[in-house]
């Protein structure tokens, strides 16, 4: 089974019957997912199942508020950007107005300053050979 399935595998589709989970570190995890880690990710690695767990535990705890409000904040968008669709479903689409109302919900950040972005401490191949490293 190439990786690309055995990963695919690990998440079955919403028709298919629920799946097993283990509780792990506070965590409700899929079997599948933690036998994957445990046996074929982490084998080999000097990294335990037990910190592997515990840390990723921490960053779901320190990660999860902020990710839940984005959520929102992306679904309060959608909403209205739905909502601004459905009310001019007759109308010929204007430009201008639309991202006006994007920027305004703040789709559309507006246009910063002009900026720089440097490296440091970049390997010679990275840095100066175009195409997948």
């Amino acid at each position: 089974m190439n990786i690309f399935n055995k990963l695919a595998s690990l998440f079955p589709s919403k028709t298919s019957t629920v799946q097993q989970e283990d509780k792990v570190s506070g965590l409700h995890i899929s079997h599948y997912l933690k036998n994957f880690l445990e046996n074929e990710v982490l084998n080999g690695l000097d990294i335990s199942s037990e910190d592997f767990w515990s840390s990723f535990e921490k960053i779901v705890d320190e990660f999860s508020p902020r990710n839940k409000a984005l959520l929102k904040k992306r679904s309060d968008m959608q909403t209205l950007i739905d909502e601004w669709h459905i009310k001019r479903i007759n109308d010929e689409h204007d430009h201008s107005e639309y991202k006006s109302f994007l920027e305004k919900i703040g789709y559309i950040a507006p246009r910063s300053e002009d900026f720089t972005i440097t490296t440091s401490n970049v390997d010679p191949e990275i840095k100066t050979i175009a195409g997948p490293q």
